[in-house]
């Protein structure tokens, strides 16, 4: 009885270990209180089914964490929730294992150490090489930390589960050294960038379109400043659909594309220094790209009327992403569609949407404004790094570093 107890304790002690764990890293990252709950509630039905179907609680806790972060949707990218669910349940698992491997020392440390070497193998080791292969990351995940816990249940009674578990943490750390012994030997990585309010100055012509579009189909309907600057980041289909009715949308958004089209050359302009920053980088040998909300054909005006489009290698408008922003969809096509790994890539944008995506993608995000208005909300969404001069970017990339959203711990 007292032996059960104690079980039950340690067991409930690992659980809320992991569980405090990952509420607090999604809450860091910005993933709404409901989102967390549910995502909690979730993991911990699916931990007491698998044990009453295993009859094994660490291997539960590991195997139900997996599931989550890849079955239950946020808004980030399963990889990063991966991530969290995946260290954490690690860290609770190490409690439990030590009421299952009856408070023998030695086994215990063995098998937290190579829990935690496994971890660090699929982190550091497999994901730099292969990041863009998320379901392998998944399978590979089952695979070695299920079967960390299977040996290192039964190394109690076998000694080729010592031996195996040793020579398991030694790879996983000579990986983890040389992830580290070859930071330096990094490619360029990969600029990416949002196009209105970060390259181009469009927001008189943004707010005159609109003002014109409501002006034709809602005259009697002032737009505040503050509805204005809210248009900046969703699509024009979100956007409308707060006004119109859905069989309406299609005839709003062509409406809005003659009359945008017809105010580009009076009221676009490029950002400060932006052509100037671009043609140098390009000169540099960075490849560099545009992900933007806007329609591709609009995008390329935009691109063409600023002289930007020469140095641009690709172009990704709404209709050449899986999802917008603020999804993190969009960024991971263009990444794997341009040939770099998701550890290679920067996202510039003005936007907190723009932040979102990068971060649910665990891309370095920098953001960048004049705007004072919208500067707080974007500083608010806490990007890696924030320039107030686009200028700034060539300082910026020569800083020795791996180029990923460091916030995930």
């Amino acid at each position: 009885m007292e032996k059960t107890i104690l079980w039950a304790l340690d067991t409930g002690f690992g659980l809320f270990f992991m569980i405090w764990g990952v509420e607090s890293t999604f809450q860091k990252w910005g993933i709404t209180q409901k989102q967390r709950q549910k995502g909690i509630a979730i993991y911990l039905i699916v931990v007491f089914l698998l044990n009453a179907l295993l009859h094994q609680v660490m291997l539960a806790m590991i195997i139900a964490a997996i599931l989550v972060a890849f079955v239950f949707p946020m808004e980030i990218h399963a990889l990063r929730a991966l991530d969290a669910w995946g260290l954490w349940s690690i860290i609770g698992a190490a409690f439990v294992l030590w009421t299952n491997t009856k408070a023998e020392m030695m086994i215990w440390i063995i098998s937290t150490l190579f829990l935690f070497g496994a971890f660090i193998f699929i982190r550091q080791v497999f994901t730099r090489k292969f990041y863009s292969c998320f379901g392998q990351v998944g399978m590979l995940s089952i695979l070695l930390v299920c079967g960390a816990t299977y040996f290192g249940l039964q190394a109690e009674e076998n000694m080729l589960a010592y031996w195996l578990n040793l020579i398991l943490i030694a790879l996983s750390m000579i990986g983890f050294v040389y992830v580290g012994l070859n930071k330096k030997q990094m490619a360029k990585p990969l600029l990416l960038f949002d196009l209105d309010g970060t390259l181009i100055d469009s927001q008189p012509l943004v707010f005159e379109t609109f003002r014109q579009v409501f002006a034709k189909l809602k005259p009697g309907y002032p737009l505040s400043d503050q509805e204005l600057y809210s248009f900046f980041g969703p699509t024009l289909e979100t956007t409308f659909l707060r006004y119109f009715h859905p069989d309406e949308i299609d005839d709003v958004i062509e409406l809005y594309q003659q009359i945008n089209r017809q105010l580009h050359a009076e009221y676009l302009k490029e950002m400060p220094y932006a052509l100037e920053t671009i043609v140098q980088l390009h000169e540099q040998g960075y490849v560099l790209g545009i992900v933007s909300n806007k329609r591709h054909a609009v995008v390329e005006l935009g691109l063409e009327q600023s002289k930007l489009k020469p140095y641009m290698d690709a172009v990704y408008g709404k209709e050449d992403q899986p999802v917008c922003k603020p999804k993190p969809d969009g960024l991971i096509h263009a990444a794997k569609q341009m040939g770099y790994k998701l550890d290679e890539v920067l996202y510039f944008g003005d936007n907190a949407a723009d932040i979102q995506a990068a971060k649910g993608a665990a891309f370095y995000s920098v953001g960048y404004t004049l705007d004072t208005i919208q500067k707080q909300s974007l500083l608010n969404a806490k990007p890696c790094a924030f320039i107030d001069d686009l200028r700034k970017i060539t300082k910026l990339l020569k800083e020795d570093q791996i180029w990923i959203d460091k916030s995930i711990w």
